[in-house]
């Protein structure tokens, strides 16, 4: 059973404030300490009021469920996300378990299926390429962004040249190894972009627990797509349904609500 609104809201609220205070390189390592040291029961109610948050339009309550989601995925199976999400779906709590499991990616990445690399580049050391990410010309770049190893991957999104329209083809290449999508998760420069964001969830190769995280952050009218979307994992086509579904209730729940405001009680005759 869900908690009252208000509960979980104002969780939600003290949590957002005390994460967005921080300066943003600070915010991972608090929503981590916060993971690890709130009971259970109010981290789990906490989360759903950031979800109610982000439906209100709420900024705060937005920025914070984003740096959740990733101290939850950074924080892995620990025993911490294993007791959320065992109490989460004891207590029916379905869009706060969406965040919390890691079922296996819709498509396993296969070595021999890789497609479009630059074997030229790819035929010098891991140090060469690694070190010449950093600081690439835009040629040398082009060709980098073939390359499969997820550590130069790394230092290619902190190039102060890589444009969001690479990083979205980066993030929608298929197949695509699942630890490479995995970094453009993490990277600070581009994981708040809705662009980029969409391009991972509409990625069958990306680790479904990311995916799941992501059918939470983006618009609900991209959740609608994902909803539709045969190619993704059932998990993540089901979370993005329900949070339609989720949706809609809420907001008959409220014109009906406001129709009942309007009616004038009637006068004695």
């Amino acid at each position: 059973m869900s908690p009252s609104g208000g509960r979980a809201v104002e969780l939600a609220g003290s949590l957002a404030h005390r994460l967005t205070v921080l300066e943003p390189s600070a915010r991972l390592a608090a929503a981590t300490a916060f993971l690890e040291l709130w009971s259970v029961e109010d981290m789990v109610d906490a989360l759903e009021g950031l979800l109610r948050l982000r439906e209100a339009g709420d900024r705060h309550g937005r920025d914070a469920l984003g740096v959740m989601t990733e101290a939850i995925s950074a924080l892995g199976e620990r025993d911490e996300i294993s007791d959320l999400l065992v109490f989460a779906r004891e207590h029916h709590r379905l869009e706060v378990a969406h965040l919390l499991e890691r079922p296996p990616p819709a498509r396993e990445f296969r070595p021999e299926d890789e497609r479009g690399v630059d074997r030229e580049m790819r035929s010098k050391t891991l140090g060469f390429r690694k070190a010449l990410a950093r600081k690439a010309d835009r040629p040398q770049l082009a060709r980098l962004l073939t390359d499969p190893d997820p550590s130069v991957v790394h230092n290619l999104l902190a190039h102060p040249r890589l444009t969001e329209t690479e990083v979205v083809g980066l993030a929608a290449r298929r197949p695509a190894r699942p630890e490479v999508l995995r970094e453009i998760y993490r990277a600070p420069r581009w994981s708040t972009r809705r662009r980029v964001r969409r391009a991972l969830a509409n990625n069958p190769y990306t680790p479904t627990e990311i995916a799941l995280k992501l059918v939470a952050l983006l618009p609900l009218s991209d959740a609608k797509a994902i909803a539709a979307d045969g190619n993704l994992h059932e998990a993540v086509r089901r979370a993005a349904g329900a949070r339609v579904a989720e949706f809609a209730r809420r907001k008959e729940t409220a014109e009906a609500a406001a129709q009942l405001d309007a009616l004038e009680p009637e006068g004695e005759a």
